[in-house]
């Protein structure tokens, strides 16, 4: 739903590359259930997604914690990563 939202804000004019970074802390015994979920996501991106330019994660030394940064050639592209992975 959020897509259709952000969808029509961006109506008055895309923007070119976007940047977004995100922070995540794992509760004990989801380390593995993120890597193979992302592990699924990028396969399918790398596959079906021309807009999709960066999705690189990094952990910190004990795997606690990582950070995702991803990139995308526009608005568009951002707007339209979720409906790929849904299909």
């Amino acid at each position: 739903m959020w897509a259709i939202h952000l969808r029509k804000r961006l109506e008055a004019g895309a923007v070119s590359e976007l940047q977004g970074i995100a922070r995540f802390k794992f509760h004990e015994g989801k380390l593995e259930e993120f890597k193979r979920l992302s592990a699924q996501c990028m396969e399918i991106v790398r596959a079906k997604d021309t807009g999709t330019l960066q999705y690189d994660i990094y952990f910190n030394d004990d795997q606690s914690e990582c950070i995702v940064l991803e990139r995308y050639r526009d608005s568009e592209a951002l707007v339209d990563t979720p409906q790929t992975l849904a299909t």
